[in-house]
């Protein structure tokens, strides 16, 4: 989506083609994403994994500036959803911690979206090196070919054993069996073959591609 908004944006040439392109790989998207949600029988992901970004932007503006970064009016607000002194919790490179908290409010925030997107990009105007930082800092292991997913603060990518019972058993065994090659480097021990299974690397031949 944001290839195809800056490309429509900065490339003027066969902006018709362009668009169909676009649309079209939008919609593959989808479809594969529907296709998967109903053949494995799996829970759409809660809107707080979306909003990851801006939950940590909010949360380090806070860390680092306190209350006095906010107006009594936008510290009410923030206070509907979170509670700010929870925010104490962040942590620049994993978001699981800053959901968490937020996750009560998220009903709220929902029915109020217009005025805390205005909330969270008025801040963003005012201390953009906060918000540069809070990304950059969450997503450093997208920039590097050579980083894999692995297991950090006791955090499970993919090992599901021991984990909420409603989320216990595969509904493909095939695919679970997959991911959890990748998880313990059955693929990722082979010379260039390792970096498909690489964040950094996948990131950096889309954007070559494009």
């Amino acid at each position: 989506m944001a290839f195809a908004i800056i490309s429509l944006l900065f490339i003027k040439k066969e902006r018709k083609r362009q668009i169909l392109l676009y649309l079209g790989v939008i919609a593959i998207y989808f479809l594969v994403d529907k296709a998967l949600l109903m053949g494995l029988n799996a829970i759409p992901g809660s809107v707080n994994e979306a909003l990851c970004v801006p939950y940590q932007q909010i949360a380090r503006l806070y860390t680092e500036k306190g209350k006095d970064a906010f107006t009594e009016e936008e510290y009410a607000l923030l206070s509907e959803i979170v509670d700010p002194e929870s925010l104490s919790c962040y942590d620049p490179v994993m978001g699981d911690h800053t959901k968490a908290n937020f996750n009560p409010g998220l009903e709220t925030l929902k029915n109020n979206i217009c005025e805390y997107f205005i909330l969270w990009l008025k801040k963003g105007l005012q201390y953009p090196k906060v918000y540069i930082e809070s990304f950059l800092y969450n997503t450093y292991q997208a920039w590097y070919p050579g980083t894999a997913i692995t297991e950090q603060k006791g955090v499970r990518y993919f090992d599901i054993t021991g984990w909420q019972n409603e989320y216990g058993t595969p509904h493909w065994q095939g695919l679970y069996d997959f991911y959890q090659r990748i998880r313990y480097g059955s693929y990722t021990k082979y010379p260039v073959i390792r970096l498909f299974y690489c964040t950094g690397f996948m990131f950096w031949l889309c954007l070559i591609t494009w």
